[in-house]
Parts: C-alpha cells; structure tokens; sequence
C-alpha cells in the first residue's frame, strides 16, 4: 500500500495483468493512461480490478468507468480511491470493496461554473500565455465535464448525494461531523450504503470511535464525516 502511495505521489503509473488471479493492477491518475490501460485487457480474463487512485480528469475517468460496467468487473481499492475514482469507478464496478487502512474521498460533482480569474492561475504557477488559453477554453471545458458527469449520473441512477460535497448534495450533508470546507467526505459504511442497492459495497472502516479518529488524523487534507458514520462505533 506505502509503495502505491509513493507512486501516486511522484505522478507515476503501474498497470499489470495477473492472468493467474485474473486481477488487473492499475495505480495513477484518473486520466488517458487509465483508459489505454483498461481497454488494453479488457479482451483478458479480468474479474477484479485492483486501483489505488487520488483521481482526476472527469472526461477519461468516465470512459474508464463505462469499461469497467460494461466488462462487469469487480473494484478492489487499495491505499486510496478519491475524487473521479471514487465518484465514478465505484458506482460502474459490478461490486466494490476496499482493503484495511485504505481512505475513501468524495468532494462533489464538476461545477456548472468555474470561479477562478487569470490571476489565481497565475499564482498557482502557470505562465501568462498558459492562463490566457486555459481562460479562453475554460466555459467549453467546465460544460463539457459537468454535461458528461450528469449523463453518466443519470444513466446509472446515481444520487447526487454520492458525490459528497455539500454544494453537489444540496446541503443534505451539511450536519456531518467536521469542517464544512474540508475538501471531502470520508465515505465509509452509512456513505456507501447511497449504492448499495445498485452495487454490492463492502468497505473497511475503523472498529472504534479511537481508531476513527486516529484514521482521520493520518489523513493528508481535511476531511468531513457523516454523523451516521459514528453510529454503533463504541469508544
């Protein structure tokens, strides 16, 4: 899992067939290497695919997922499965589990409308010439990401709940437990549920209220929890 983690880290991808278990390994981005990828073995005897993933691009992670739907895998997460992982290969698998220690992320749908400025742009690194087309193509992009998003939602009869955030879920989260402006919400068993009916879920969650805790502080970005997700824990 730490080896995953340090991929993920440096930005590296690992793709790798085991015909033996009949598990596909993929560990990256939720982009255009996933696809290649996916499609790569999906002629293979695949059942299970085993992802460690902080997310990504809307657009690929969507392909992916109707990959995985359409191939009827099962998804394995190990280390972390967040954003466009979480939000999109989960509720595509046939079933979805998660292996010990793995963290589980949802923070919202892609926006209707993107507020950010040349400036903040800038400051995040990019060069004038590179904030000027990003701002150019930003409209086209945001519509095209959130159209896609909606169609694949609807499609599946995804709540928008599952996509976590309070501005996606119409507030309907806002008594969780945590900072309102966390960057997601750690989905565990009472989360997860959302799915269920539709994709069998099966995911590891601390025994006690201590461990939780204890979980959630490891955590690198701040993150919210539902109340529900306390309920039954002893201390």
């Amino acid at each position: 899992m730490e080896e995953a983690i340090g991929l993920l880290r440096e930005e590296k991808v690992e793709c790798v067939h085991d015909a033996a278990s009949q598990v596909l390994i993929y560990i990256g981005g939720t982009e255009d290497e996933a696809v290649a990828c996916f499609e790569q073995h999906r002629d293979a005897d695949v059942r299970t695919l085993r992802v460690s993933s902080f997310g990504g691009s809307v657009g690929p992670a969507i392909t992916g997922a109707r990959i995985i739907q359409a191939e009827k895998w099962a998804v394995e997460a190990f280390g972390v499965c967040a954003s466009s992982c979480m939000n999109y290969w989960a509720p595509a698998a046939a079933s979805f589990s998660s292996t010990p220690g793995t963290v589980l992320v949802v923070h919202g749908r892609p926006p209707r409308r993107l507020k950010i400025t040349e400036q903040d742009l800038r400051d995040s690194g990019m060069t004038a010439e590179e904030a000027k087309l990003f701002m150019a193509n930003k409209p086209t992009m945001v519509y095209t990401a959130y159209a896609e998003h909606k169609e694949f939602a609807r499609g599946l009869k995804i709540p928008d709940d599952w996509f976590g955030s309070t501005l996606a879920a119409g507030g309907k989260i806002a008594k969780g437990i945590g900072d309102p402006k966390a960057e997601g919400l750690l989905v565990g068993p009472c989360h997860a549920r959302l799915i269920a009916a539709t994709v069998p879920m099966k995911v590891w969650w601390p025994s006690t209220k201590r461990e939780l805790r204890e979980f959630v502080a490891e955590i690198p970005i701040d993150v919210r929890l539902k109340q529900c997700e306390l309920d039954g824990l002893p201390e």
